[in-house]
């Protein structure tokens, strides 16, 4: 572009935007194998890679009463030693063919994931066999693991964003499973035993089915053959369902407030309980709370930061759970300033529950979350999430499919009447982290604050509020 033509742009107003590209979600097959093993394979032959990841239902949400963090552990465990390899030599196995081995655990489910040039994917898929089916979970790695999950549950007492997290969850979810953390407790942690963590992998990984997700260059047929192959001795004809969702029964909305003295600021959480990820409301709340507070001209964030300086940034979100995941308002906010922005945040949530929204934030917002969405499948990682998404909750296979369509649909009407059936502006649980001493008259308004002071209550429960509230994330 000449100079000239440069002076002669109209700068008075951004750009309009250009058509909107269609957009289809990598196309993929599930079969049932013969031995149990459910398979989503997506082929994908544009680049030489191939991942694998599978899928148990062992997730948090199973740890036994007093035993949080065993499901965690248990997964973690898997590839710290199989029948015929170390430790070290699996973590090699992976290396030598240019991989990598992982597992996660959250509410719903483990995951052990590997991925590699699709030359070695045949090696791969062994390795993560013989890594789900022979581990011999060795005493001293777990003595190994343990002290390591300790030294992190020790480093998120003094996060305040952890400290936030972890007691919104007490105080929204109380003793039922998803009100304790995933990692465990330090009493929980350092009393797990081996024979636990044997007898939890074989009632809940050996005897319920699993999930293959594969994404990449390979034949499907010849995939079919191999996973049966590899995997086939996980099933021995005696699987049962999958476990139903937990309940999580909600407690009592409150107040709560951990004292930090130190604290330059505050953390931030509000919320209650919302819903499961399969509620055919999902998809409308998702753009509600995308237009609330999940970009940067939401309104939450045009209001906090942009209007009043409260915060650098605020979010909100509904979590996908299989039982009733909760409804978070995030933030770190000026001390000062908790209180007012307590009242802001009510005020929108009221305002979105009282009010119908604007044609223009609402087309704006679809746009976005349809923009946005693409990127987030483009890598194999980012599709096997959103396979694992339908493994998990038990979606429809055309979910991402039908998705965008679903996302254009919603209408000011669905919004609204999502708001009114979902939001509870009234039944806040508030928790703040920070100084005692400015955050008590600010939070008063609100509910009589219980207060937890780490510096003289290292075991704490929370005073008056009856219910058990160990900070020990």
């Amino acid at each position: 572009m000449t100079a000239a033509a440069a002076n002669r742009l109209d700068r008075s107003s951004p750009p309009s935007p250009g058509p909107v590209r269609p957009f289809a979600f990598l196309p993929f097959e599930r079969h049932q194998l013969d031995d149990g093993l459910v398979l989503f394979a997506a082929p994908k032959r544009d680049v030489p890679l191939t991942s694998f990841e599978l899928l148990g239902p062992m997730g948090a949400s199973l740890d036994p009463p007093g035993r949080s963090g065993l499901a965690a552990l248990t997964a973690a465990m898997l590839d710290e030693g199989t029948t015929s390899k170390t430790s070290r030599e699996i973590a090699a196995g992976a290396e030598r063919i240019g991989g990598y081995l992982s597992t996660t655990t959250d509410w719903d489910s483990v995951s052990l994931a590997t991925g590699v040039v699709s030359s070695r994917a045949d090696v791969a898929l062994r390795l993560l066999a013989e890594v789900v089916c022979e581990p011999t979970f060795p005493e001293d790695e777990l003595e190994r693991l343990r002290d390591r999950v300790l030294a992190e549950i020790r480093r998120r007492r003094v996060v305040p964003s952890a400290l936030a997290a972890v007691q919104f969850a007490r105080a929204l979810y109380g003793d039922s499973p998803y009100g304790w953390p995933v990692i465990g407790t330090t009493d929980s942690v350092s009393s797990t035993s081996r024979a636990e963590i044997e007898r939890f992998y074989r009632e809940h990984l050996l005897s319920t089915p699993i999930t293959l997700i594969a994404v990449g260059d390979f034949e499907v047929d010849e995939l079919r053959d191999r996973a049966r192959k590899a995997l086939g001795r996980l099933a021995n004809g005696a699987l049962g369902p999958l476990p139903p969702p937990q309940d999580t029964e909600g407690g009592d909305a409150g107040v709560y407030l951990v004292d930090r003295p130190e604290a330059v600021q505050t953390e931030l959480r509000l919320g209650h309980v919302g819903v499961e990820r399969r509620h055919p409301d999902f998809t409308t709340l998702a753009v509600m709370s995308f237009l609330l507070g999940g970009k940067f001209t939401s309104r939450l964030n045009l209001n906090l930061r942009e209007r009043h300086g409260f915060t650098y940034g605020i979010f909100s979100s509904f979590s996908r759970r299989r039982a009733r995941g909760p409804f978070t308002v995030s933030s770190a906010v000026n001390t000062e300033n908790v209180g007012a922005a307590i009242a802001e945040i009510r005020g929108e949530l009221e305002r979105l529950v009282a009010e119908p929204v604007t044609a223009e934030e609402l087309e704006e917002t679809k746009s976005y979350i349809l923009g946005v969405f693409p990127y987030t499948v483009q890598s194999l990682e980012g599709i096997s999430a959103r396979l694992r998404d339908i493994a998990v909750h038990d979606l429809p296979l055309d979910h991402w499919q039908r998705y965008p369509a679903e996302v254009q649909a919603v209408t000011i009407e669905d919004v609204q009447l999502a708001a009114r059936r979902h939001l509870d502006p009234d039944r806040l649980t508030v928790v703040a982290v920070g100084p005692e001493t400015e955050l008590r008259p600010q939070l008063e308004p609100f509910g009589e604050p219980a207060v937890w002071r780490p510096a003289d209550e290292p075991e704490p429960c929370w005073a008056g509020s009856g219910r058990a509230s160990r900070l020990d994330s």
